[in-house]
């Protein structure tokens, strides 16, 4: 199927004009005829534009003159990475990343590749790797989706600059939430492959967060020189060395802020209370890690952790209730519903939708009507298979709901 696609790509191929394409300047004049090779000798750029943006037909002749800008972002030792952004007459504006790389008919490669395409294609939870575009060892090249979102390095390096130049203070509720999403993201990866595979880089380079707060996951870049493993131990030692270690040597004033128990922490976020503290107990005495788990065990422990989204949309709903304090009992509702749509807080389970409900419109509610959601919650993490609307719990909470008094 794969050969028969390619070969329909080939056969409608239509050249890309010399005009069409801007090259960055200082770019080597061999890498330049290599990449005017790839446009201009085969049906590459459509392929790659058609799988990873899932289009009908990509039609080269629609982009636009020097709408095809090419430039070099980075290179590995063993690749060289390119940014290709393509503007089209229909003012559409598409991205890939490109690498230039001489090992792609290697097995090593196309099990990389088999594992990129595994893990991207997963279905049941967002996504943490770019979608895959398309690789041909023929000509060295592989193509995936070029991801905008800023890394965490270009975000630590952005706070640590407003903090030198502006006078900004280090925050800690801001900078807990960027770290544990990105290393979740690098967790999910792990999950996503059956728990399988550790991603070879792991640090604040590789690993991009959006900059609003309800956006899809953050996302691992590249899965770099990357091996088996059914531990995630490795590459928590890893993130330790590069999220936090390397940071504070960079960035000392930065670095004197962090807390490394946000690993721990990132671990239950990203496979839950029980498997979370399995994996958290077994590390505790760690010759390095073992301190910061038993520190946040002591401190906090996994069954009290609230998952990012869920304190996203609590700060969210405060915020819109202070800016509406005459808000309506159904308006207020909505808000609320709104926010399980915005934050896609039905893939958390029934259990959390309960406890933003207790955080946001039964925050303020009567003590009594407190206490009994509060059961309603204690039951219903006591017993996470019985779904809370059966709990007999929920039938007095109602009762005291109609009348408090």
């Amino acid at each position: 199927m794969v050969a028969e696609y390619e070969q329909t790509v080939e056969e409608r191929r239509v050249p890309i004009e010399p005009g069409q394409v801007v090259f960055d300047e200082g770019m080597r004049p061999e890498r330049r005829d290599q990449l005017m090779r790839i446009l201009t000798e085969s049906g590459f750029l459509s392929q790659a534009v058609e799988l990873a943006f899932a289009e009908i037909r990509f039609d080269p002749r629609k982009i636009v003159e020097r709408g095809l800008w090419i430039t070099r972002v980075h290179q590995t030792p063993d690749a060289l990475f390119y940014r290709w952004s393509i503007h089209t007459t229909d003012g559409r504006h598409r991205q890939l990343m490109v690498a230039l790389r001489e090992d792609l008919e290697t097995p090593r490669a196309w099990e990389s590749i088999c594992w990129l395409l595994a893990i991207a294609g997963y279905p049941f939870a967002e996504r943490v790797l770019p979608r895959f575009g398309c690789a041909r060892p023929e000509l060295g090249a592989i193509a995936m989706e070029w991801v905008d979102d800023l890394t965490v390095h270009e975000r630590i390096r952005e706070a640590t600059a407003r903090m030198r130049d502006a006078g900004d203070t280090f925050s800690p509720e801001w900078c807990r939430a960027l770290y544990v999403r990105a290393m979740s993201a690098a967790l999910n990866l792990w999950k996503h492959s059956g728990r399988r595979l550790l991603p070879g880089d792991c640090s604040p380079d590789n690993l991009t967060v959006p900059a609003i707060d309800f956006r899809s996951t953050a996302r691992v870049l590249t899965l770099g020189p990357w091996r088996r493993g059914d531990s995630p131990v490795p590459m928590l030692v890893s993130m330790h060395h590069e999220f936090f270690e390397k940071v504070s040597a960079q960035s000392p004033d930065f670095g004197e802020h962090l807390d490394p128990t946000w690993i721990p922490e990132a671990v239950v976020e990203s496979l839950g209370a029980v498997e979370g503290r399995e994996i958290l107990s077994d590390m505790s005495e760690h010759a390095e890690l073992g301190p910061v788990i038993r520190s946040y065990l002591d401190r906090m422990g996994p069954e009290h952790h609230v998952p990012l989204k869920i304190e996203s949309a609590v700060q969210r709903f405060r915020r819109w209730e202070w800016a509406n304090p005459e808000a309506t009992p159904s308006a207020r509702l909505e808000e609320v519903e709104e926010l399980v749509d915005l934050y896609h807080l039905q893939t958390l389970g029934e259990y959390w939708r309960h406890e933003l409900f207790r955080r946001t419109l039964f925050a303020s509610a009567p003590g009594v009507v407190r206490d009994a959601f509060d059961e309603l919650l204690t039951a219903s993490k006591a017993d996470p298979a019985t779904s809370p609307s059966s709990l007999v719990e929920l039938s007095h909470l109602q009762s005291l709901i109609d009348d408090p008094g």
